[in-house]
């Protein structure tokens, strides 16, 4: 395996690990503004929201980080055999997040309170940007 083939097959994962759950947070920081715009309680202060977006992505870095690895390599295993479409990179991420929360569910990660839709929506926003951001490496350009 020559260094450039290593290079390719290694930056899904980096790329996944690095600014997946980055991507994932600001989505969620988002998603917390709009529901805070159209929530009749009144808008969130922008300090309150600054604290929280910071919480987010934090937040997203614990959680999907370990969904982005195992997602980032499953995609390098499909980049094997065949370049990775958003069809791969969308299911690798549902694959993962799948496994991650099935895990959590028999205790072995501890409590794991978060829901399984919501991280399975952001977990496949991220992976479809990360896809993105990364079809020049993956020869899909």
């Amino acid at each position: 395996m020559s260094g450039k083939t290593f290079i390719s097959l290694l930056m899904p994962v980096v790329i996944a690990v690095v600014l997946g759950p980055l991507v994932a947070g600001l989505a969620v920081t988002v998603f917390a503004v709009i529901t805070s715009v159209f929530d009749e309680t009144g808008m969130m202060s922008l300090s309150d929201l600054k604290e929280l977006s910071v919480f987010y992505i934090v937040f997203a870095y614990v959680i999907g980080g370990a969904i982005a690895l195992l997602a980032g390599i499953l995609v390098s295993i499909w980049m094997i055999w065949h370049p990775p479409s958003a069809i791969v990179v969308t299911a690798a991420a549902m694959i993962a997040t799948v496994v991650y929360m099935g895990i959590g569910a028999l205790g072995v990660l501890g409590p794991v309170d978060s829901s399984f839709l919501f991280t399975l929506v952001f977990a496949v926003i991220a992976a479809n940007v990360c896809w993105l951001l990364m079809r020049r490496f993956a020869g899909t350009a």
